[in-house]
Order: C-alpha cells, then sequence, then structure tokens
C-alpha cells in the first residue's frame, strides 16, 4: 500500500501527481478516503528527482550510512 511513497534513486516526481496509499486487493479502496492527517493524499506540485547524497558513513555496513536527499519544491 505504499508503493507511492518509494524514494528510491532517480525516482521523478512530477507535478499533477497525488500519493496515495492503494491497497492492490480490488476488494478495498484508497486509505486516505477514511483517515485524516498525515494519511491523506499528498498532491505534488513540483517536478524533481530524488538524488541521494552521503552525509557520513561510520564503519563499512550499510546501516552505518546517513544519506539525504533535497527537493526543490520551487521548480
Amino acid at each position: 500500500m505504499s508503493k507511492d511513497f518509494n524514494l528510491t534513486e532517480n525516482r521523478i516526481l512530477k507535478r499533477g501527481e497525488i500519493l496515495d496509499w492503494k491497497s492492490k486487493s480490488l476488494n478495498i479502496e484508497s486509505v486516505s478516503k477514511k483517515r485524516i492527517d498525515p494519511f491523506a493524499p499528498i498532491n505534488i506540485d513540483f517536478n524533481d528527482v530524488i538524488k541521494w547524497s552521503e552525509f557520513s558513513k561510520i564503519g563499512n555496513s550499510k546501516s552505518g550510512r546517513f544519506r539525504f536527499f533535497v527537493l526543490d519544491v520551487n521548480n
């Protein structure tokens, strides 16, 4: 149900896109129709691509990495 909220490298977010909690089951509609914030749909009003950057690293394991991305919501 969280597919719309995938934050993988190079994910393209487009103006007009709506991120919603959707079920794969045909018998269950959008979860957000029955919930209030923070489960309400998110309307994307910008165009941008997710590009992760490394901030710091502790040790050699993946769990020791701290990464971030910044979205330009004004474009």
